[in-house]
This record gives structure tokens, C-alpha cells and sequence, in this order.
């Protein structure tokens, strides 16, 4: 059906956590827009270094066409997830 579904854990238990769009374009501007607080502002000391861990995984789906098999879509990755660290510094409020 040419339909990409999109699961942002960042939003658990809302009803938009998973989202069923119709083009590739779609799901990547879902996947980029992840707007979550990582960590109570107030809980990070200012003027020292933090980083962003993020990762993706993919989901095992099944098969009607294979025998309702299982495929672990990350064999495609070669189980080589995506990552990306984000560093930033946490400025004193003036």
C-alpha cells in the first residue's frame, strides 16, 4: 500500500504515537520533528558540557506474502543502528 508508519516513543500513551502517512517525505518530517524535554532544565547545573543520545531501530514486521514469517527489518541496517550525539552547553539565564 505504499503506507509508512511512524512510531515516536517520545509521545507513549498519546493517541498521535503512531502515525500511518502516505509518502516517504511525510515520515521523515515526522521522524525530524521530535519535540520532547530531555531533562528538567533546572536539574542541569549552567556552564557545563552535556550530549543528546539518539538512535533508531527498526520493527520486526510479518509477512502475509512469505507465509505470515517474521522479518527483522534491521537485517537491512546490517544491525548497525543509527546514531547521532548532539553536544551543547547549557548557558546561565541572564
Amino acid at each position: 500500500d505504499r503506507q509508512y508508519a511512524v512510531y515516536r516513543s517520545e509521545l507513549t500513551g498519546r493517541s498521535d504515537s503512531l502515525v500511518t502517512v502516505a509518502t516517504r517525505r511525510q515520515a521523515k518530517e515526522l521522524l525530524a520533528r521530535i519535540d520532547v524535554p530531555l531533562l528538567a532544565n533546572l536539574a542541569l547545573p549552567p556552564g557545563r558540557e552535556y550530549s543528546c543520545r539518539i538512535e533508531a531501530a527498526l520493527n520486526t514486521i510479518r509477512l502475509e506474502a512469505m507465509d505470515n514469517r517474521e522479518l527483522d527489518l534491521n537485517v537491512f541496517w546490517n544491525y548497525r543502528y543509527p546514531r547521532a550525539v548532539t553536544p551543547w552547553i547549557k548557558v546561565t539565564e541572564p
